[in-house]
């Protein structure tokens, strides 16, 4: 298992960026882009990615299958349900 390093003030913030709590995330690596954390309790590892067009790209993926899930949601209704609520006049 590899040994995490208490962050640094820079790095604290990049974690806090991510929305975790740097209190709890020891760090394994840092490059130029990426930021690779450990949590202390858990072990769990986690690559915090700094590219913006990447990130944004992460974020459309997870708004898509947001909207799929909603879709499936729409699609298990009952049909009867389903048409009274689109046929009723506003």
């Amino acid at each position: 298992m590899k040994r995490g390093k208490r962050p640094t003030r820079n790095q604290k913030i990049r974690i806090k960026s991510h929305e975790l709590n740097p209190d709890n995330w020891l760090v394994i690596k840092e490059c130029k882009d990426c930021l690779e954390i450990k949590h202390k309790g858990s072990n769990n590892i986690r690559k915090l990615i700094e590219n913006k067009a990447l990130e944004m790209h992460l974020n459309l993926q997870r708004r898509q299958i947001q909207t799929d899930k909603e879709l499936l949601k729409e699609l298990t209704i009952p049909h009867e349900v389903r048409c009274q609520k689109y046929l009723q006049k506003p």
